[in-house]
């Protein structure tokens, strides 16, 4: 599978099921990736090769504002690996691409986190975004993990886990069927 067209397809699977294990929704439109009545989060997503991959995740500047038009907003920090490569993938339809997931870890932190990175400028042919790294290596304190089906969720300091109920009540719930 061509790596543009896997990115497209595996992050509606990322996103669905962060939705299901968080018991939250899809954000359809602009804004943060999942939502509620209370919250929201944004979530980014790191392919993990190896265990001695470097892992960061790419915020850009503008994404920061989604946390300013909710009361309250984290970031969905997340790493999984595949059992083949990516280029190795054939799939007819998009859905199956989860049987390819092997693994995944979601950490849970405060939205004003990220403010501890700093921000860089990057430029090219169509693009001008101020950008963040966030490291795995900086992550805050986990407070609690659930195991969930499709993966592992963690909670970090600063997370309120009364925010999440359904990692507690739902904890093998995940949907078979992913909507595109």
């Amino acid at each position: 599978m061509k790596a543009r067209t896997y990115n497209s397809l595996i992050g509606r699977i990322h996103h669905s099921w962060g939705a299901e294990v968080l018991g939250m929704e899809v954000n359809p439109g602009i804004g943060a990736d999942l939502r509620d009545c209370e919250k929201v989060v944004e979530l980014k997503f790191c392919l993990v090769r190896d265990e001695n991959s470097y892992v960061s995740w790419k915020i850009l500047n503008h994404q920061l504002g989604y946390g300013r038009r909710s009361r309250i907003a984290y970031w969905g920090l997340a790493t999984y690996e595949l059992s083949k490569p990516v280029g190795d993938i054939e799939v007819v339809d998009a859905s199956d691409l989860e049987e390819f997931v092997t693994e995944r870890e979601l950490w849970l932190v405060p939205w004003t986190w990220i403010n501890k990175f700093k921000a860089y400028h990057e430029t090219g042919e169509g693009y001008d975004n101020w950008i963040r790294f966030a490291k795995r290596s900086a992550l805050p304190k986990v407070t609690e993990s659930k195991k969930v089906r499709g993966g592992l969720v963690h909670l970090t300091k600063g997370v309120d886990p009364s925010r999440f109920p359904t990692i507690v009540s739902r904890p093998d719930r995940f949907p078979r069927e992913v909507p595109f």
